[in-house]
């Protein structure tokens, strides 16, 4: 039998043929499964006990005692399993932390009851591991669970299930609370946590990510600085929804050994392609230098100030590869407000505000772009 120090279902039989001086009988219930919900956007963790009890035919009280502080009375709830039916909650005179319900079944036998509350004593956050591989263009993403029990549950095979669904927070735990499927868990191998203990639990793990590296040059955000870029496709993970946001820890496989790169976070948001910013990359040469630069068409107002004007750039952006190998690049050029574009080789995209240039730059080699941009300013942009 196991016994739960912080939450107890306990028999009162009321035997109509008891005095009102005679004592009723007590027997404590046997708890054969426990599982534990944590829904993504709250600290609250849901508890839900299966437990089998012998009942007599009439009608029965059963009791939920608790002795910890965490536990929120506000969600505590008893439900059968089978053919029992179950009373209105009260709260017995001369006890504290204690709910009971009358409880009415035909014939004597055993019967299952699931009694449910929350928690905020159960701690969990979640960790991922990501190791690429650039030589196969592949990533391995791993996602566990740091459990800490600071409350006084003793955890036993307990069930554990992450719920990632996209509904409101309030709504998936009314919902799991009622014991109702939601159709959206990471669930994850039996775990004892006893009070104290700390464990950690992988819910997740996703092999052969597509996965690139690309080098990029922003001369408006990065000046002359080039930044390596991770870009995975998560679009087919193992999970019914987006991954709860955690800790992430970076890490490169050369010659067989996972070499670290970064620690960062991992958004709640992340699904489909995700880039991450990993470091700026000196052997990459990046010069970017204004050839020309023009003021033209300049229009006054009525008393002779001036109100508008283009002003007309032309650029040269030159990339030299030190790297032992072909790397991928990209230059994305930003211009805010009304403008005109001209190069002598066209952008690969050309947006609203932007062109960007992919491109391929074997070891030791230069790659130079001449462009022009005309910018509109004051009348000139109207």
């Amino acid at each position: 039998m196991k016994r739960m120090a912080m939450a107890l279902l306990i028999l009162s039989v009321c035997w109509a043929a008891l005095a009102d001086g005679d004592v009723p009988l007590l027997r404590q219930s046997e708890t054969r499964n426990v599982r534990l919900t944590m829904c993504v956007g709250t600290d609250r963790v849901l508890v839900r006990e299966t437990c089998e009890m012998f009942l007599p035919a009439g009608t029965t009280e059963v009791r939920f005692q608790w002795t910890d502080a965490d536990i929120d009375a506000n969600t505590v709830n008893l439900e059968a399993v089978g053919e029992a039916t179950i009373g209105g909650l009260r709260r017995p005179l001369g006890t504290t932390n204690t709910f009971a319900w009358p409880v009415g079944v035909k014939e004597a036998g055993m019967y299952e009851f699931v009694a449910s509350y929350s928690v905020k004593s159960i701690k969990w956050s979640p960790t991922y591991v990501l190791v690429f591989d650039p030589d196969a263009g592949t990533a391995t993403l791993t996602g566990k669970l740091h459990l800490t029990n600071s409350g006084k549950l003793p955890l036993r095979d307990a069930h554990i299930q992450v719920c990632v669904g996209p509904t409101g927070v309030l709504d998936k735990l009314e919902r799991a609370e009622t014991g109702e499927p939601l159709g959206s868990y990471a669930v994850m191998r039996e775990v004892s946590l006893r009070p104290g203990w700390q464990r950690r639990v992988r819910f997740m793990q996703a092999k052969g990510l597509s996965a690139k590296l690309v080098y990029r040059a922003e001369p408006e955000a990065h000046k002359t600085t080039i930044y390596k870029y991770l870009q995975v496709d998560m679009s087919n993970l193992p999970m019914p929804g987006p991954l709860p946001g955690g800790h992430l820890e970076i890490y490169e496989s050369v010659a067989g050994k996972s070499i670290p790169v970064l620690a960062t976070n991992l958004s709640q948001s992340t699904t489909g392609a995700t880039e991450i910013r990993l470091r700026s990359e000196p052997d990459i040469i990046f010069e970017r230098k204004t050839l020309k630069r023009t003021k033209t068409d300049v229009e006054f107002d009525r008393i002779g100030r001036v109100s508008g004007y283009d002003t007309s750039e032309e650029i040269s952006a030159v990339f030299r590869n030190r790297l032992p190998n072909t790397v991928r690049l990209e230059l994305i050029e930003r211009v805010p407000g009304k403008w005109e574009f001209s190069a002598r080789e066209a952008p690969t995209v050309k947006e609203a505000n932007a062109v960007r240039w992919n491109f391929d730059l074997e070891p030791n080699a230069r790659q130079e772009f001449v462009f022009s941009i005309v910018r509109h300013t004051g009348t000139r942009a109207d």
